[in-house]
């Protein structure tokens, strides 16, 4: 199995990823990939999905973050829900189970309620993907620095070790650690079950 790990992959498909997609069908290569990373979703169309699930895509991980609508716009309006239920749609259609679909959750987001993110696990599951929930980790220079450092009870900007997302390093009183170990374990629970 071989590991893809760029998450533009599928951006602006025609310039890139249909052709290199139907040259590996053309050439019958026995080989299956595996995306860990959280691939962009908005670009996925029935063509797309045909063509990644022929050329050997076996398990695909998108990123959708959240399904709060003013948290996909504050973290760059990569998907919002409609795109994400169609892909879904798209990549079913094509072959894919719901197994085989991962969708990363941020949990940990400056200001993020632990509410938001188990209302996206909901969502997710809703929908039949498999909910994967990914730390935050805040990153020197990007959009959401300035609001990590001031949400954040560490020292982040003065120690990057204090930026490890295993710490959630920007934790508040409504996402907790206790909270965060409860929605990791509620990804990990039957559908019925709901803590």
């Amino acid at each position: 199995m071989t590991s893809i790990y760029g998450d533009a992959l599928f951006v602006d498909p025609r310039d890139m990823a249909i052709r290199l997609l139907k040259e590996i069908i053309r050439r019958k290569l026995p080989i299956q990939f595996h995306c860990p990373n959280g691939l962009h979703l908005r670009d996925i169309s029935s063509e797309l999905s045909t063509l990644i699930f022929k050329a050997g895509f076996k398990t695909l991980r998108f990123g959708l973050e959240s399904s709060d609508a003013a948290r996909q716009i504050m973290t760059g309006g990569k998907v919002c829900n409609e795109e994400f239920t169609e892909a879904l749609i798209c990549l079913r259609r094509a072959g894919y189970r719901d197994q085989d679909i991962g969708i990363y959750l941020l949990c940990g987001l400056p200001g993020q309620t632990a509410e938001e993110v188990r209302e996206s696990v909901r969502f997710v599951r809703s929908c039949g993907a498999r909910q994967i929930i990914a730390e935050y980790s805040p990153i020197p220079g990007t959009d959401l620095w300035d609001e990590a450092v001031a949400s954040s009870p560490y020292p982040i900007a003065e120690k990057p070790l204090f930026q490890n997302n295993s710490l959630l390093p920007c934790r508040n009183d409504h996402l907790t650690y206790e909270m965060y170990h409860s929605l990791k374990l509620m990804t990990r629970t039957p559908e019925s079950t709901d803590i």
